[in-house]
């Protein structure tokens, strides 16, 4: 049961706003750790994955092959990959300066408590109403990959803040949404490669080939319908208002229990 509940954890706080890795940490203190953890959480990553490259697979066409419509208002297919080429930018250069202090942060639950309160800062700001829209450019990819760094230490969301960043410099809810979880491939699929050649080990004799199936398609399932969620959120921003109010309750709620 506990490679399940890790799997609906995965699946759903993955793409949801609320961070994925903020409550994977909190669960890590419930649960008793067993020796296949670690591989069960790179499969885990990789059933997410796969829920994203189905989800955005006409978009992920169009990029490749140019073969899917281009949406109304969306940038052309060479500019959006310049955009998406910037934003990965960031998360380039510095990821890795920033890890040590994400694997301590993993077991600190100070930090938390002050990485959830940021991520309900950026979601409260981005629910707010907005009048100006703009198109994407390099110059606001740029300034959406720095908000992805900040997704490197547990508790900030990746899509929390991306998406936050977006609203707030005045893209529109759908191409927000967009943008943040193409950006995300890069980064994710990059994360997933390098750890899977520790796979075979971490996982040997720990869980059985069966559940480790089942749990990765849980995780799949699961991410699917939290991107369904997250999207309608998102075309409505005032939305993610409630994300907001869930992360600060949350916040509070570690204040007076740690």
């Amino acid at each position: 049961m506990k490679a399940v509940w890790l799997a609906l954890l995965q699946g759903i706080t993955e793409f949801l706003p609320v961070s994925s890795s903020g409550h994977l940490a909190l669960a890590s203190r419930f649960l008793k750790p067993t020796p296949g953890d670690f591989g069960l959480s790179i499969l885990l990553h990789g059933g997410t994955l796969l829920a994203t490259l189905l989800f955005f697979r006409k978009e992920i066409a169009w990029l490749v092959t140019g073969m899917a419509p281009k949406r109304p208002g969306e940038a052309p297919q060479k500019k959006y990959l310049l955009c998406l080429a910037v934003g990965t930018l960031p998360l380039l250069f510095f990821g890795l300066i920033l890890r040590n202090q994400a694997e301590a942060a993993f077991n600190s639950i100070p930090r938390l408590r002050i990485a959830f309160l940021i991520t309900a800062l950026f979601l409260a700001a981005a629910s707010l109403p907005r009048r100006r829209t703009v198109s994407l450019g390099p110059r606001t990819a740029l300034i959406i990959g720095l908000f992805q760094l900040a997704a490197v230490i547990p508790g900030v969301s990746r899509s929390g803040s991306t998406i936050a960043a977006a609203l707030i410099l005045g893209l529109n809810g759908e191409e927000a949404f967009r943008f943040s979880f193409l950006l995300s491939l890069p980064a994710v699929a990059g994360a997933f490669l390098l750890e899977l050649k520790h796979l075979a080990g971490a996982t040997s004799g720990a869980y059985s080939a069966g559940l480790l199936a089942a749990a990765v398609l849980v995780s799949l399932i699961t991410g699917l319908t939290a991107l369904w969620l997250l999207r309608r959120a998102v075309v409505n921003p005032g939305r993610l208002f409630w994300y907001s109010l869930y992360l600060l309750i949350l916040a509070l709620l570690l204040f007076f229990l740690f």
